[in-house]
Formats: C-alpha cells, structure tokens, sequence
C-alpha cells in the first residue's frame, strides 16, 4: 500500500498532464491505467503476504471488485460535488486534485476487500 498509492497518483497525475481528454482513446487509457494499478494493488498485497496462486488470484479478485464498487461510489459522489461546490481554484489544478483523489479512494476501497479476506483467511 505504502508504494502503491503514490504509484497510483503520480501515473493519473500524468495522465492529467497530457491532457488526453480530447483524445478519443482517453476512455481506454485511463481504464487500462485503473486496471494495472487495481491488479497491482491485489498482486503487490498477495507478494508481501508470500501467498500461494491461490491467494494471488483471490487478492487481484478481491481488489478488482474493491474496484467497481469504488468507482461507482465516486461516480456518485463527484457528481454532487461538482455540482454543488464552488471551487476555488484554477481549473486545471482543480483537474490535477480530483484525479489524485479519484485514484487514492479507488486504491483504498479496492484494497479494503483484501483486508475483509485476510481477516476471515486461516492463518
């Protein structure tokens, strides 16, 4: 977790920096972005822990699902936040904030399942 999540930002962070929401590929490659980082975060968990195949495929399972459900809820919540909130900054900078936030609670929610398992797996 300690390397993932900054991994996570700086890459979306990047992505912001070049700008490809006038790209036609931006769906794409934000979603491929999403996936290596989701799959890493199941697959850097299942490495630190030495689980066996098993538990590598139940963790990047775990965190994918982690995954869906946090993009549904953020879906949710920054639409009512962009709608109801004046933002006082530039809006670049403001573009470059909500995509670091974006992808810190998609990194934490996709590893909470992990943690649910971990607390019901047999030691």
């Amino acid at each position: 977790m300690k390397i993932v999540l900054p991994v996570a930002v700086a890459a979306v962070v990047l992505l912001e920096a070049f700008n490809l929401k006038m790209s036609e590929r931006a769906g794409l490659v934000y979603a491929a972005v999403f996936v290596v980082i989701v799959s890493g975060t199941g697959a850097y968990e299942a490495w630190s822990k030495k689980r066996g195949v098993l538990g590598w495929i139940v963790n990047i399972l775990a965190s994918v699902f982690g995954c869906f459900v946090a993009v549904g809820v953020l879906g949710f919540g920054m639409e009512a936040a962009t709608a109801r909130v004046q933002w006082a900054m530039a809006p670049q900078i403001q573009d470059y904030v909500v995509a670091a936030v974006g992808m810190s609670f998609i990194v934490i929610v996709s590893w909470l399942p992990i943690k649910l398992i971990d607390l019901v797996r047999p030691h």
